[in-house]
């Protein structure tokens, strides 16, 4: 039955055009490793052949990538080089200071471009390889370099985070900062409800990113190319903007707002829609819940053991106030004394997030409001209690608040009192259930599912390879100054100048000659 089924299914791909698809993965976490692999099985399911060039720059976390790849090619640093992003990944979320993140993360993929052109061998192989269309993990512009040298065209994007800001300024789409607020410095309120001085923060920051920063990431990674290739290579820049289409792993009903190309599709819950049957220790937990549960999770990227003490024992006896609640708790530590005195407490160094959120039976999330944990609990209709702790996650824990679907918690001052606030708030007032539900049902009921939208781009793009061209905005192409309208502003300050100083030139005329008449109506 088996070999008739897989003659069946080769009979079937005999008819349709397999390609060949090589990712360039840049790996954070087991979440970004889960989102590729979903990505990954989508296109292997309709008969194509992936390939994944994996850029661990987390070397602390291991990449499990699907069984579908058919290789992982791997770039790896000098021998007794380490990561820029281990500094990172070892800082305390729960400490004030993230502001170099973003030079960390562009530290880091300086790094191992550098270590990818410097490995002429696996450039050699990936060029055999002779691949039909690339997909870029859009973090940087190394990867753009890459398939040009090797020949890879089309090229798609993809993030398992909201719309990074590199996005707007390879395509140049507007993205004033008054209201689209970079991915990885949201202020983590809504935008009607910042401040000026936030504002005032935004704005700069915005302005040093678009105009100082990324232009010398550009100019950084295209010398690495050129140095290697010769000085005629492509800037970086002008090669990521041929990019054809970029998927995010977000949904536009749970995201905020803001204008886009017609080059970006939302994936965001291609990985949320399967849900499998929960182990026994789980269902016997939700079942002996006499109001319901919470689910608490800080994501796969931070470490139980990096939560201070204080704020382990604030949310536990928090907790304890709500003893009609049980409580499922991702807890990776082995240190779990604190929790000998908590029966409503269950800690896990593994839950099946997904599939719990959809069992029906959780009545709040106590999330990081990572990526992927804010989709599957806007898919799940769950109401969040939202503790972003660092980069997108204050975006995702802003758009919690924008569309009431729960409350968020400073990671800063995570008081017993607070917490205890924020869940009164969340069990007792039925409005965020409700905009949880109605949230939910909006995204399942979209007229085109992820994996259709994600599949039939891939494929229509690769068919007809110019489509990229078609929806290319103008605005690519236009110097800074005609792209602003400089030029026409100028015009109308000169022409506004020009009548300001006419006006005031015939007024002083005027005045000099009523001056010698007013003197002589006065002496006579």
């Amino acid at each position: 039955m088996v070999l008739l089924n897989t003659h069946i299914f080769l009979l079937l791909c005999s008819f349709c055009q397999a390609y060949k698809f090589l990712f360039y993965q840049i790996s954070f976490s087991p979440s970004h490793v889960r989102f590729v692999n979903s990505l990954v099985d989508v296109l292997v399911e309709d008969g194509h052949t992936v390939d994944i060039l994996n850029v661990n720059i987390n070397p602390n976390k291991k990449c499990e990538f699907s069984r579908n790849v058919r290789r992982v090619f791997e770039v790896r640093l000098a021998e007794g080089e380490t990561s820029h992003f281990l500094k990172m990944a070892h800082d305390s979320s729960f400490e004030g200071d993230q502001t170099h993140d973003i030079e960390r993360l562009s530290k880091t993929n300086n790094q191992f471009c550098k270590a990818l052109l410097n490995d002429s061998e696996l450039i050699a192989t990936l060029k055999f390889q002779n691949y039909d269309s690339g997909f870029v993990s859009l973090y940087t512009f190394c990867p753009f370099g890459l398939f040009h040298l090797i020949d890879v065209k089309p090229t798609f994007g993809y993030t398992s985070v909201t719309i990074p800001s590199i996005v707007p300024f390879i395509w140049r789409t507007p993205a004033p900062p008054s209201y689209v607020f970079n991915a990885v410095r949201s202020p983590g309120v809504p935008a009607t409800d910042t401040t000026l001085y936030q504002r005032l923060q935004i704005f700069l920051y915005q302005t040093w990113l678009d105009h100082v920063h990324l232009p010398k990431v550009v100019s950084d990674q295209t010398e690495m190319f050129r140095g290697k290739q010769g000085a005629d290579f492509p800037s970086l820049d002008s090669l990521a903007s041929q990019m054809a289409m970029y998927f995010v792993n977000s949904d536009n009903v749970a995201d905020h707002a803001r204008p886009i190309t017609h080059k970006i599709s939302y994936i965001g819950g291609i990985q949320a829609s399967t849900v499998h049957q929960l182990e026994k220790k789980f269902s016997d937990i939700l079942s002996s819940a006499a109001k319901g549960t919470v689910l608490f999770s800080f994501g796969s990227l931070t470490k139980t053991s990096s939560v201070p003490k204080n704020v382990i024992r604030n949310f536990l006896n928090a907790f304890s106030r709500f003893p009609d609640y049980k409580f499922i708790w991702k807890y990776d530590d082995d240190e779990v004394d604190f929790f000998k005195n908590h029966s409503n407490v269950f800690p896990s160094k593994w839950v099946p997030q997904n599939d719990l959120l959809h069992s029906g039976k959780i009545a709040a999330f106590i999330t990081h409001a990572g990526q992927n944990s804010y989709i599957e609990a806007c898919h799940a209709g769950v109401p969040m209690i939202a503790v972003p702790l660092f980069l997108d996650q204050h975006h995702n824990a802003a758009a919690v608040l924008s569309k009431n679907l729960g409350v968020k918690l400073d990671r800063l001052a995570l008081t017993e009192e607070a917490i205890i606030d924020t869940l009164e708030e969340v069990l007792n007032n039925p409005k965020y259930t409700q905009n949880a539900k109605e949230m939910s049902k909006a995204i399942r009921t979209r007229p085109f599912s992820p994996k259709e939208v994600f599949l039939k781009n891939v494929k229509y793009t690769v068919e007809n390879p110019k489509v990229g061209d078609h929806f290319q905005l103008p605005s690519v192409h236009l110097p800074l100054w005609q792209l602003y309208s400089l030029d026409v502003i100028f015009v109308i300050l000169t022409l506004v100048l020009g009548v300001v100083v006419s006006v005031a030139k015939i007024l002083s005329v005027i005045l000099r000659k009523l001056m010698p008449l007013e003197r002589k109506i006065k002496i006579d």
